[in-house]
């Protein structure tokens, strides 16, 4: 989940298409498809909650 994680971190970040992600993370279809489900089953939002949550708990 990590690498997922940050692959889609990266995509949002650099704004880079979904076909152009880089090959170490994969297949670009396969990527995307995880993104969207995990989109759609609230794990995204889950994840994205926790990693803010750790942030601020340090200070960030």
């Amino acid at each position: 989940m990590d690498q997922g994680v940050g692959v889609a971190m990266s995509r949002v970040r650099t704004g880079v298409p979904w076909r152009e992600v880089a090959v170490e993370y994969g297949p670009w279809n396969r990527v995307y498809d995880l993104f969207h489900r995990w989109q759609r089953n609230g794990a995204w939002q889950r994840t994205l909650t926790r990693l803010q949550a750790r942030a601020d708990a340090k200070g960030g």
